[in-house]
């Protein structure tokens, strides 16, 4: 595979056709330019549709699906766009010019157990500030999410080992490069701040994991999917860690309890 490999973009929107243009925009305006770009409407509740249209001239392409996540939007957007690399990006976000430029001769000169390349990420909106991505390792991959979800991807992988469906608590990406990893694919940063990433108002994606109850559970069942890239000790020391956690929650208001009757005693 060389440089001249297809480049697809695919672009999912849900609820976000007022940030859609800049998304939309920034692909377009890239220095290397991507074959097609794909907008695919999560049956998002506004004008979606309209936004796009108003791109059909541009060579935008517009595919609608009945709502099922931003994991089931993915795998619709792949199966459309039959390029030979792939980049999936949220609608609330944006590539820099230089994304394809900087990340395609990276990947197409890779060998084929590179599955993607990734990059740093600048913060905007709600929050400013720039990623400090290490180096890709399947052990570190383990232990905490760093890639993004706009990586350049072998668009092959994306098809052939999907998105789960199921999950739509915000560590959908992680789980999809853990099952890439389990396959044999792993990723190569690329350590420029090239992916725009918006912060909202209010709780970070982390601080919403962190309050959220599913949460732990989700994580939980993550590791425990993905248990072979660590091996079995690594899975014990996964359920050892959980089941302190489930004893702690069980037992504190229990001591909680007993501490009120004691100084109610008094």
């Amino acid at each position: 595979m060389n440089e001249a490999a297809t480049v697809g973009v695919v672009i999912t929107c849900y609820g976000y056709s007022h940030l859609l243009p800049e998304a939309v925009d920034s692909v377009l305006n890239q220095r290397r330019p991507a074959d097609r770009i794909l907008v695919v409407d999560d049956d998002s509740p506004d004008d979606t549709r309209a936004v796009v249209e108003g791109y059909r001239s541009r060579g935008v392409e517009y595919v609608h699906r009945a709502n099922g996540g931003p994991g089931a939007a993915r795998n619709t957007g792949a199966a459309a766009c039959d390029t030979e690399f792939l980049v999936f990006l949220d609608a609330d976000d944006r590539l820099d010019e230089h994304y394809l430029e900087r990340t395609v001769p990276v990947l197409a000169s890779a060998p084929g157990s590179t599955g993607y390349v990734y990059t740093q990420c600048h913060y905007f909106g709600a929050e400013e500030g720039t990623t400090s991505f290490p180096e890709w390792d399947a052990a570190r991959l383990l232990r905490w999410p760093f890639v993004h979800v706009s990586a350049l991807l072998r668009g092959e992988l994306a098809r052939r080992h999907p998105y789960d469906e199921r999950a739509r608590t915000g560590v959908e990406d992680w789980d999809f490069y853990l099952t890439l990893a389990e396959a044999g694919y792993g990723g190569v940063l690329v350590d420029e701040p090239l992916l725009w990433y918006r912060k909202h108002g209010g709780e970070s994606r982390g601080d919403r994991l962190a309050s959220d109850p599913a949460a732990e559970h989700t994580f939980h069942q993550i590791l425990r999917k993905h248990w072979r890239l660590g091996g079995v000790g690594h899975a014990l020391r996964v359920e050892a860690y959980y089941a302190r956690r489930a004893a702690l929650r069980w037992l504190g208001p229990r001591r909680r309890s007993a501490t009120v009757a004691s100084r109610a005693g008094q």
